[in-house]
């Protein structure tokens, strides 16, 4: 079958989607595995974790997290040479990357390397740490939605950009301002809020994320 693709865009999709499935994969293992068995820990059993299992997670995590990106960024390059590519899902796809690239680099990793190093604030930094796993994976679903949403650019409306450069009528649509709001709402929670109940456990943490996929989806889809 003809793509249209040549090897080399190929490859770099591949990669894409395979750092794509163990970065989140690992969001997915640190928040509904991990956080469930060091909410039920003692201090010890917690520091045992973080030294000898969480650093080769982290390790994987965040390389992986940074491959996705760079591999994005490219790739929205190469979307210009397609119509109305650089639609609202497109774009809120490449706006919660960036958030949760962020989050797993300026946060997440930092604030571990102060819990295994146990420095005088590491109690305050595990609970930012556990904050940012829980809006990391908070995003994922909505992620993946969206990135099933962009792939479709074919049929897609609404475009930020046209193919001529020119300002694109989704800049006037409101599925763009409130699934905007929403993502940028989550991400304010991380340094300025705290552990919401309908985030505290993985169960409904997964059933947030579900609604807010949701949410997002019937917003692209009717507004």
């Amino acid at each position: 079958m003809n793509t249209g693709l040549d090897f080399h865009n190929e490859l770099l999709i591949f990669l894409f989607a395979i750092s794509i499935i163990i970065w989140l994969g690992l969001t997915f293992y640190s928040n509904f595995i991990s956080q469930e068995f060091l909410m039920n820990s003692t201090d010890e059993e917690k520091r045992k974790y973080f030294i000898n299992i969480q650093p080769n997670v982290m390790w994987h995590m965040r390389w992986s997290a940074l491959l996705a990106f760079s591999i994005g960024l490219y790739l929205m390059s190469f979307l210009s040479n397609l119509p109305n590519a650089y639609n609202i899902g497109t774009s809120l796809a490449a706006a919660i990357i960036t958030i949760m690239v962020a989050n797993t680099w300026l946060v997440i990793w930092p604030k571990q390397k102060k819990i295994i190093a146990n420095t005088q604030d590491a109690k305050k930094c595990e609970k930012r740490y556990d904050l940012a796993l829980r809006t990391n994976g908070l995003l994922s679903l909505p992620l993946v939605g969206l990135m099933l949403y962009a792939a479709q650019t074919k049929i897609a409306d609404s475009p930020l950009i046209t193919s001529d450069g020119s300002i694109g009528s989704g800049w006037y649509s409101l599925s763009l301002w409130l699934s905007l709001l929403v993502i940028i709402s989550i991400e304010l929670n991380l340094f300025f809020g705290k552990n919401r109940k309908w985030m505290d456990s993985p169960k409904r943490l997964i059933l947030s994320s579900l609604v807010i996929t949701i949410f997002i989806g019937l917003m692209l889809r009717f507004y």
